[in-house]
């Protein structure tokens, strides 16, 4: 009987590349969890317990088994994938901090660092070259990636207009961001430039 958790993410690791999707998952001792999917594997963060599972899915009957357990960062709320899907980013809604792993060809993570941030939501720009992260610093932080998928900050851009956001989601051209403001329930319409950064667009 597994315990309920929240599901965030599904992807394939098959052949080092595959889709994303919608999935579900579970896991042994799971308080408040997230969880990223591969066609083979699903990873679970666990506030509870500040650690990432790894679990195996049976390819026939979709069950799963829980493979290993990585240990790390205080509770661990959100993550999301790297498009190469060969790198896992997990926020710490504590600290704010952003864990960087690596994903093996079994599955398995390795922990590669973390970087200081303001995180409670993040999103991946879709040339897997920058990363963007919102929430607790009312501020938006900007990253690059690197070949070995390890961050470095590119700047912080802070404004009235990024008060209270919350949740960021990148336009699948990679040359607009969106951020959702929960103080004043509005949506903020950004532009990306060629090195990352955001600009906030103009007011028609």
């Amino acid at each position: 009987m597994y315990a309920p958790i929240f599901l965030l993410f599904v992807v394939s690791i098959l052949s080092a590349c595959g889709g994303g999707g919608g999935g579900g998952g579970g896991g042994g001792d799971s308080s408040t969890a997230a969880a990223q999917v591969f066609s083979r594997f699903i990873f679970a963060t666990n506030d509870g317990h500040d650690r990432v599972s790894v679990y195996a899915i049976d390819q026939r009957s979709n069950r799963l088994e829980l493979t290993g357990q990585a240990v790390f960062g205080n509770q661990l709320r959100y993550g999301t994938l790297h498009p190469t899907r060969n790198f896992l980013y997990v926020a710490s809604q504590i600290t704010g901090q952003i864990h960087q792993l690596s994903i093996g060809a079994d599955g398995s993570l390795t922990d590669i660092g973390s970087i200081a941030g303001n995180t409670w939501h993040m999103a991946i720009h879709p040339s897997g070259n920058f990363l963007y992260s919102v929430g607790l610093g009312n501020s938006i932080s900007m990253y690059s990636i690197a070949t070995d998928g390890t961050l470095g900050s590119i700047g912080t851009l802070t404004s009235p207009s990024t008060s209270d956001a919350v949740f960021i989601a990148i336009h699948p051209s990679g040359n607009s961001a969106y951020v959702s403001n929960f103080a004043n329930d509005e949506l903020i319409q950004f532009n990306i430039a060629a090195n990352g950064v955001l600009s906030e667009m103009a007011t028609p």
